[in-house]
């Protein structure tokens, strides 16, 4: 192994660690279902999935205001396209929130209405 590739490969190694350390905020992975369910629970590690990645009643009742704009905007298209399929709205969402942080889906649950919609909707029930 030449000392150049040797000093590459521990640039690489020692950067990928500092990025790390530097707490990047996780973004939310659109590529496909999977890496998006996996994002979710990545961004959200606060939060208890169950191992289909739903929520249980207590952790509904005290949402992260940006895993709520995710679930009200995810609601909010499953119910205004009844002509998509689910496959077709799923790939929706993933492809509006691919790339977003929690501090991108708060800003884009406060630029479309979202923020507070879960609780309105509990009271409504």
């Amino acid at each position: 192994m030449s000392k150049n590739y040797k000093f590459l490969s521990l640039a690489v190694i020692i950067s990928t660690f500092i990025l790390a350390a530097c707490g990047a905020d996780p973004k939310l992975d659109g590529s496909s279902d999977a890496a998006f369910q996996s994002s979710i629970i990545n961004m959200f590690s606060e939060i208890e999935f169950d191992e289909k990645g739903d929520l249980s009643d207590e952790n509904l009742e005290n949402l992260p205001p940006a895993l709520e704009v995710y679930l009200c905007y995810s609601i909010k298209e499953l119910f205004s396209n009844f002509s998509r399929s689910e496959e077709e709205t799923q790939a929706v969402i993933r492809n509006t929130l691919n790339g977003m942080s929690r501090t991108d889906l708060i800003s884009f649950g406060k630029d479309n209405d979202l923020i507070g919609c879960y609780d309105a909707m509990r009271k409504e029930a």
